[in-house]
């Protein structure tokens, strides 16, 4: 059985793969490096059958190979020279996109195992799971009492991969074989499975345990088929960071420009504001070399798009070769040990495909090199705006100064107007101050003038009094001789009463 794990354009490439051939039962599952060694000398022994899921016991590879059709002889005769001829090299995968093969993927599927890319062998049926680069011995129907209790369970008989079908032939793998794809991080999107020469369903428990608990994408495939697409999705993968690598180096320059755009903006901003002609001849330095670095950009950019076309049409083409691959591996089945010496005498292609690919390695190298040159120059047009920056802030510096003196001379000239403003506001209450005194002097003057007036007509009437006190006097002393006078006739025996009411009359009259 084999199993195989894709991650998508997002994640880190990860890969895992599990194979299996025939039906060998093994103690525990072990690194491949150490594994193989030791189940070396089981390899060379033959492969005891296992009970298939409807209880018939199976036969070995060999019977199984024995088709009354197939050729009795692998020689095809003289080469012919007609161009309908279908020219395998041309199909082949890794020779015509140009890609290096990865060192887990997979060269020819034996009877007993597998031939890796990197001169690594397995026998003795064992299953294989490849992750990151890595290659590990997988065993799933090793599982100990929990396959005893499944088999009890769906009537499989016998041991090995036997043990994982039930009785309807559906394929039931436990998860604690799947346990390490639950540990790595990110999991894998896509799992191709792998399930022998003769293709098994998955047992919904298994499906749903991949699908919900580990999120990942399944698909079952026996396992020829399983491992052409497998080794496609790694090359396609390897072919992906590179031109992901490229894009990220495009867009750090593309961020870089922006930056350089941005720090112009905000020059020509503060050059409008100061007008100084040095940092204008500056700024005109600086937009050419903002020039050449976006001219630059655009080349890369060009050659970027370029290398995407390529891919594009590399991975078309990979798809259409793969279909067709597909539909010829079908009719070229029963060849198939003879394709395994065709593969041995194409390893040379791989090679100059391997010397293409470290070629295109060199052309990513120098278009990192132009980038690392532009990234110079990016940091030569920084050290520049630097220092118009220092000379910015120097002729801030001095507008600065120079605005301190036109404010303190401001504040000396609006005290002046202060103190001007407190003069002509003195001398406005002292021209009002001296026109009420004129006003009060010319009042004074009037009351004056009335008190004259007043005075005159106080003198005419003393003098009015003092002649009516005059003719009071005369008037009192007439008054007094006469009341002499009475007193005398009193004396001499008149009435009392009657002199008495004499003096009253007369007293009357003097003061009416």
């Amino acid at each position: 059985m084999r199993l195989a794990a894709h991650h998508g354009p997002s994640s880190r490439q990860h890969i895992c793969l599990a194979a299996r051939r025939n039906h060998l039962t093994l103690t525990r599952t072990r690194p491949l490096s150490t594994s193989i060694a030791r189940h070396a000398s089981r390899s060379q022994q033959p492969t005891p059958p296992s009970p298939s899921p409807s209880g018939v016991v199976r036969t070995s590879r060999s019977a199984l190979n024995s088709n009354p059709r197939a050729p009795r002889s692998h020689d095809r005769g003289p080469h012919s020279e007609e161009d309908t001829q279908t020219d395998f090299s041309a199909m082949d995968i890794l020779t015509s996109a140009g890609v290096a093969t990865p060192a887990t993927s997979i060269d020819a599927c034996t009877h007993d195992g597998f031939y890796l890319n990197n001169g690594i062998q397995t026998h003795g049926g064992m299953g294989v799971l490849l992750l990151d680069g890595e290659a590990f011995v997988w065993t799933p129907w090793d599982t100990s009492s929990a396959t005893a209790s499944i088999a009890s369970s769906t009537g499989a008989g016998g041991g090995g991969f036997g043990s994982l079908l039930d009785r309807r032939g559906l394929l039931t793998i436990q998860p604690k074989s799947l346990g390490i794809l639950g540990l790595i991080y990110p999991k894998p999107d896509l799992l191709l499975i792998g399930t022998g020469r003769k293709l098994w369903m998955l047992n919904k428990d298994t499906r749903r345990y991949l699908s919900e608990e580990l999120g990942m994408k399944v698909d079952v495939m026996d396992t020829p088929n399983a491992a052409a697409a497998y080794n496609l999705l790694v090359m396609e993968r390897e072919s992906q960071d590179e031109l992901t690598q490229a894009r990220q180096q495009v867009k750090s320059s593309r961020q870089e420009g922006e930056e350089v755009q941005e720090q112009l903006g905000t020059m020509e901003h503060d050059t409008t504001n100061l007008q100084d002609q040095s940092m204008a001849s500056q700024k005109s330095n600086l937009e050419l070399l903002l020039q050449t670095s976006q001219e630059k950009e655009k080349s890369l950019q060009e050659q970027l798009e370029v290398g995407r076309k390529d891919q594009q049409g590399q991975q078309n083409t990979l798809q259409r070769q793969l279909q067709e691959s597909q539909g010829l591996v079908a009719g070229v089945r029963a060849g198939s040990s003879g394709r395994l010496e065709e593969l041995k005498s194409l390893r040379p292609e791989l090679t100059e495909a391997q010397e293409q690919l470290t070629t295109v390695r060199q052309e990513l190298k120098l278009t990192k090199d132009t980038l690392s040159s532009c990234k110079d120059e990016i940091q030569r047009i920084q050290t520049k705006l630097h220092e118009c920056y220092q000379i910015r802030d120097d002729i801030k510096q001095q507008s600065a100064d120079n605005r301190h003196h036109y404010e303190s001379t401001l504040k000396v000239l609006t005290l002046a107007r202060e103190k001007a403003a407190e003069l002509g506001a003195k001398n406005q209450n002292l021209e009002k101050g001296f026109q009420e005194a004129t006003s009060d002097c010319n009042e004074a003057s009037i009351n004056v003038m009335a008190l004259k007036q007043k005075l005159k007509i106080s003198e005419n009437q003393t003098e009015r009094s003092n002649q009516r006190n005059e003719i009071l006097v005369t008037e009192r002393n007439a008054a007094q001789t006469d009341r002499s006078n009475w007193q005398k006739v009193f004396l001499c025996g008149y009435q009392p009463s009657a002199v008495v009411r004499i003096t009253y009359v007369k007293h009357q009259e003097l003061v009416t």
